[in-house]
């Protein structure tokens, strides 16, 4: 990493985080500063091949990151009372769903019917969760849900509702 140290420090803390109630999940994982081909707007990725997360040089380098996520969250594409540290949480909520093999379309149906008395459609899931957690967790057909809740969950201080059902449905998948 040669990007600003406080950040590289900030990303040790997250993955010790995460690491206290994940553990076994770490064995095979690796934080790579680079080594993918990422579009210009794209924060990180997870390989699910190489079990690998990803930080885009282009956005880490940068001393807009801060800024550039806070404009994100104003706009409702990433959740309410997140910071740019969410990112690591998200990449790991990909890894979470690919080890626990979650389908997050079936989650999204077993949690809006759970939760609402009137039949599920995708249109209602996409608004129920837009307004709920951010825009970007229903992109891929819902396959964000997961690791924007993730990051809703260990990055703010509120977690919502939603939020927290997603994490219960993981913590179940756990046992």
């Amino acid at each position: 990493y040669r990007g600003n140290p406080t950040i590289l420090n900030e990303i040790a803390e997250d993955f010790n985080k995460l690491k206290k109630v994940f553990h076994k999940y770490f064995a095979d994982l690796t934080l790579h500063y680079g080594g993918f081909d990422f579009s210009s707007n794209e924060y990180a990725c997870y390989n699910s091949k190489t079990k690998t997360i990803h930080l885009n040089p282009l956005i880490y380098n940068s001393d807009d990151l801060k800024t550039i996520y806070l404009k994100d969250v104003k706009d409702n594409y990433h959740p309410k009372g997140t910071n740019y540290r969410a990112t690591i949480y998200h990449e790991f909520g990909h890894l979470l769903e690919d080890y626990l093999d979650i389908t997050p379309k079936k989650l999204v149906k077993q949690l809006f019917n759970d939760t609402h008395s009137n039949f599920y459609t995708r249109k209602m899931a996409d608004e129920w969760i837009k307004n709920n957690l951010c825009i970007y967790a229903i992109e891929g057909n819902n396959g964000e849900l997961i690791s924007e809740a993730m990051a809703e969950y260990f990055n703010s201080e509120n977690p919502r509702d939603l939020c927290k059902l997603v994490i219960d449905e993981i913590v179940k998948h756990l046992k």
